[in-house]
């Protein structure tokens, strides 16, 4: 059996027409519960109040209490319309015939008040005609009068009660047409944003957005829908920049692995095929094992740098003061400093720095921003090593500067300072990619200030 889909627009018109006709359905039956138990009420209260339901023929034992609180009384009146019997002690001796019909019509003063009286004829516990009369001021009183047998009466009735109906019913349709419009402006329209907006997101455009001002529950729908599609978009973008540096990666690595393989390859084959003098033979066999021995480190800088991006790579991080972690980096490369005539200037406070470090691990990142001042440099400049109280570690030289087309993207991987990748300096390009990596590892910063103090550049890794 299939599933019918329901259109909301028709579903909420449904569900309003059947919500309205049953709240008619129940006024309609607690109205005539209400008219019924209303006029059974009113008939039950009349009785104290209209002779015909009131008076008895043992008139002296009658219960007046009900027409004595609204300020009436109850007389008795013999053939002569002598009064005699009454609850008013202002009643008078006698009445005519012309004051019992002011009485009937309410037209009687009494007290410069006019008096409505209704009236009863019957006999007595001796068996002789009384005429019994019940007064109330006439402002207690409202006198309605029904017409029957009137010309074309029911007819003119039947029609004001279809007239009355009709009107009800496109008033009734009014609202529904009313509704129906509102519902679709803010309910309809906003899903039907939303289903062509998913349509596109399935097509791959990430780019959509929808904007509507609606109920609150569909704008926070809004909001989270386009919270989603960037967060998609950022994804998908991020998604295509990581393949285009894989590509470029891939490139790199072909290159640089091409050039030592091929010097390799090109001089083994002259020594094999013996076209080289025995004088020549250890100048090729020292080209092939420096060029081999070039090959073994960047396919060991290829392992680091993926052996750090892996998610699943844990430090083995113990509490370290960063001013004794520094002077043990620096001591094994002074020399190096010195051989190159470059002056280093040490600036570490004698107190304690700590921080959460693998101490080997972050070895190698200190190591490569030195090693780069060695390698990208001309001798004769000056150094900087500097720990801050504040966590930092600052890495200057007073050297080249990094030039403005690469300085942007000089953490990626094969991008070195001088332009170009310099086969003889050893430079792979992978050192600063794995420098990042390690300081990220360590929850810390790294990056690049030109022109900072008196040197042109510094490295600072930011470990607070």
């Amino acid at each position: 059996m299939k599933n019918r889909r329901k259109n909301i627009s028709k579903f909420l018109k449904t569900n309003f027409i059947l919500f309205s006709l049953i709240i008619l359905v129940v006024f309609l039956c607690a109205n005539f519960f209400i008219q019924m138990m209303g006029d059974k009420y009113l008939l039950t209260e009349a009785q104290h109040y209209f002779a015909d339901t009131l008076i008895s023929e043992e008139y002296s034992s009658i219960d007046t209490n009900y027409i004595r609180s609204i300020e009436g009384w109850l007389s008795i009146l013999d053939d002569d319309l002598h009064v005699i019997y009454t609850t008013n002690d202002e009643e008078v001796g006698a009445y005519t015939q012309q004051q019992l019909i002011e009485l009937t019509k309410g037209e009687l003063l009494r007290n410069d008040e006019k008096v409505y009286a209704s009236m009863k004829y019957f006999t007595d516990e001796k068996g002789e005609e009384r005429l019994g009369i019940v007064c109330i001021p006439a402002k207690y009183v409202q006198v309605t009068v029904t017409i029957t047998n009137m010309k074309y009466g029911i007819r003119n009735i039947l029609l004001i009660y279809i007239g009355g109906m009709l009107v009800i019913i496109a008033g009734y349709i009014l609202a529904v047409w009313g509704l129906s419009c509102y519902m679709k402006k803010e309910l309809t329209n906003p899903i039907y944003m939303l289903i062509n907006a998913f349509n596109e997101i399935s097509t791959g455009n990430y780019s959509v957005r929808v904007d509507f001002d609606t109920v609150t529950e569909f704008v926070e729908i809004r909001d989270s829908f386009n919270s989603m599609v960037k967060r998609l978009f950022d994804m998908e973008e991020e998604k295509r920049v990581s393949y285009q540096q894989r590509q470029q990666l891939l490139t790199d690595i072909g290159h640089d692995l091409k050039t030592p393989t091929t010097i390799i390859q090109g001089y083994s084959s002259v020594v094999l095929e013996g076209r080289v003098t025995e004088e020549h033979k250890e100048k090729c066999m020292r080209i092939i094992n420096e060029n081999a021995t070039n090959l073994a480190e960047l396919i060991e800088l290829l392992l680091d740098y993926t052996r750090f991006d892996c998610a699943d790579y844990k430090l083995t991080l113990t509490n370290y003061d960063l001013g004794e972690f520094l002077r043990r980096i620096i001591a094994e490369k002074i020399l190096l400093f010195e051989e190159h005539q470059i002056n280093l200037v040490i600036d570490i406070p004698n107190r304690k720095v700590e921080a959460e470090i693998d101490f080997k691990i972050l070895k190698r990142a200190i190591v490569n921003l030195l090693n780069n001042i060695i390698q990208h440099n001309p001798t004769g400049i000056n150094a900087l090593v500097c720990l801050t109280d504040q966590k930092k570690i600052i890495i200057a030289d007073s050297g080249e500067l990094i030039p403005e087309e690469i300085k942007d993207k000089i953490f990626d991987p094969f991008v070195c300072g001088d332009k170009a990748r310099n086969p003889e300096k050893h430079n792979s390009g992978l050192g600063l990619s794995i420098t990042k990596k390690i300081v990220e590892m360590h929850n810390g910063r790294l990056y690049l200030e030109q022109g900072w103090k008196e040197y042109t550049k510094a490295f600072v890794i930011d470990l607070s």
